[in-house]
């Protein structure tokens, strides 16, 4: 599954050089980085083995954001892969149109469209965002439903761009076999507890941040003040 992954990264993705992926494999898994390494790839991947854990939001997902370079971040699985060519480059210019330091990109997937989910399974988000908040997916959840918790974060923060000329391929299993079973059981345990989830920290922070951005003068206004200096 993560080959097909990597694959189609391989085939649809323009500018190699720009992107990186920071993958979490179990402890003394490394089975799995020696047969990726030894596929390679023409793009960054780097490996970082992990005790297996209940959080997965902050041990894996938040855990890794945090070790990146780039100026946005999108959380992946492995059990999709790209389907769209040149999908860098549009969402480059999707990002471009935007003309905003804080955003999440709203990235369709064929699950979510299958199960009419109104939230993006994989967000992409900025690096001033994640800077901001201080995640990639909201912590107060440890897997599901933390990517639709945070996208409601953004949502309400009116801060979410759809692009729709891009697809995710998305095979989400319902079968807890070869060891999802754990998976399963974080989730139950979580339903059981079922506490009430407070976002109003992260919107306000986020609103902060914007107003902020928004009260700085545009290229345009700085361009005619130094016009009118000389």
């Amino acid at each position: 599954m993560l080959r097909k992954m990597f694959d189609s990264f391989e085939r649809t993705t323009k500018h190699k050089d720009k992107i990186e992926f920071l993958l979490a494999v179990d402890t003394g898994n490394t089975e799995i980085i020696k047969a990726i390494e030894g596929c390679k790839y023409s793009y960054s991947i780097k490996f970082f083995e992990r005790d297996k854990t209940k959080d997965f939001t902050n041990d894996y997902y938040n855990w890794l954001a945090d070790r990146t370079i780039g100026d946005n971040i999108i959380t992946f699985n492995d059990d999709a892969w790209m389907r769209t060519n040149h999908w860098d480059v549009k969402l480059l210019r999707k990002i471009k149109e935007i003309g905003k330091t804080v955003y999440m990109i709203d990235i369709p997937d064929t699950a979510r469209i299958k199960y009419k989910n109104p939230f993006p399974c994989f967000p992409l988000i900025s690096r001033r965002a994640f800077c901001t908040l201080g995640f990639a997916l909201c912590p107060k959840v440890r897997m599901y439903p933390a990517d639709k918790v945070t996208y409601e974060i953004y949502k309400q923060s009116n801060l979410v761009t759809e692009v729709r000329n891009i697809l995710i391929e998305h095979e989400h299993s319902m079968d807890y076999s070869n060891g999802k079973q754990h998976m399963l059981d974080i989730y139950l345990e979580d339903q059981q507890e079922q506490k009430a989830i407070d976002i109003g920290e992260y919107i306000y922070k986020l609103l902060l941040v914007t107003a902020n951005e928004s009260r700085e003068p545009s290229k345009l206004k700085r361009i005619m003040h130094i016009i009118k200096e000389k």
